[in-house]
C-alpha cells in the first residue's frame, strides 16, 4: 500500500528548548495532515495541523503561522491514527 497522501492523526511529544539552555518537559501535541514521506527517523507530515493538548489549555501551534510541513521524530510519536483506510 502506498503510504504517501494518507490522512493520518499523530500524537507526540514535543521537546521545548529555550534560550535559557534547559530541556523543559515535552508538550503533548497532536497533529494531523498528510504521509509526505517516511523514513526510518522521520514521519513527514504534509499541510499539518497542530494542537497543543497538555498544560491545562487546548491550543492551535504554532499561533502564529501555518507550517507546510512537520518533521516529527518517530522516538516522539506515541500513536499514529489513520483516518484513510
Amino acid at each position: 500500500m502506498n503510504k504517501q497522501n494518507t490522512k493520518i492523526g499523530v500524537y507526540w511529544d514535543d521537546p521545548r528548548f529555550y534560550s535559557d539552555n534547559f530541556l523543559h518537559s515535552p508538550t503533548k501535541a497532536y497533529t494531523e495532515g498528510l504521509i509526505y514521506k517516511e523514513t526510518k527517523k522521520f514521519l513527514i507530515v504534509k499541510d499539518p495541523t497542530t494542537i497543543v493538548i497538555s498544560g491545562g489549555k487546548v491550543r492551535n501551534h504554532p499561533s502564529d503561522k501555518t507550517p507546510l510541513f512537520y518533521f516529527i521524530p518517530h522516538s516522539l510519536i506515541s500513536q499514529v491514527v489513520i483516518y484513510d483506510k
